[in-house]
């Protein structure tokens, strides 16, 4: 097994806003598995294409059938287990956040490409004082730019669904806004709109909720040290 090596990937959100790694292959074949489950269908498979292509031009491709063995192996020793796979042609994506089940592809016999998705963090790293102690321990601020009315009708959607439960609270501004409809196509977003939160899982939330590109800079809230 080669060393472990991980590529660090800027990206505006998470891999399907969800997984933080990402393991690449290339099988030749690999494409051909889909909605297969062992090396016999596969094969099976291959010998009925080939039986139906009737093209003077066509020419049996090497596949890696070893390798692809392996890899019914693997999916069926992980079956149930949280990721979520891309196929196209000879390649194969795998995405989670279980960095060790990623690892454990090497088992396929083939070089495993793994990257790491480092999105922008959200989390607070300044503070806002406040004269009294603050109701809610976080705030995310929406950046200032144009957003789509689909954007705009997001933001409303999730105020709506959990403002009630007291998870979170929209500044006045930004739920008039976000809770008016408009007969125009785009919006402006002012940097002044912000949302208040209490728990860091309420923020992952946000951020599976609403397109990319719509909160800003994070702050925690503080009441104001006496001196």
């Amino acid at each position: 097994m080669e060393s472990f090596k991980l590529k660090v990937e800027e990206r505006n959100t998470l891999f399907y806003k969800k997984y933080r790694y990402k393991a690449a292959v290339t099988i030749n074949g690999i494409g051909r598995t889909r909605y297969l489950k062992s090396i016999e269908q596969y094969e099976l498979d291959l010998i009925t294409y080939r039986e139906k292509d009737m093209s003077p031009f066509y020419k049996p491709r090497t596949f890696d059938f070893p390798q692809i063995d392996n890899y019914f192996k693997w999916k069926n020793e992980n079956k149930g287990k949280d990721y979520t796979l891309r196929l196209n042609s000879n390649n194969a994506d795998f995405y989670s956040n279980d960095l060790a089940l990623l690892q454990s592809l090497d088992s396929l016999g083939t070089k495993v490409t793994f990257v790491e998705a480092k999105a922008p963090v959200h989390m607070p790293n300044d503070v806002k004082y406040f004269k009294n102690q603050p109701k809610f321990k976080f705030r995310i601020s929406i950046k200032g730019k144009t957003l789509s009315n689909h954007e705009v009708q997001c933001i409303d959607d999730m105020i709506k669904q959990y403002e009630k439960t007291n998870s979170i609270r929209p500044s006045p501004a930004l739920k008039q806004w976000a809770g008016t409809r408009s007969k125009y196509q785009f919006r402006y977003s002012h940097g002044s709109f912000f949302i208040d939160y209490n728990e860091e899982s309420t923020l992952s939330l946000m951020l599976l909720m609403l397109p990319d590109g719509i909160l800003g800079k994070g702050y925690k809230l503080e009441k104001r040290p006496t001196i």
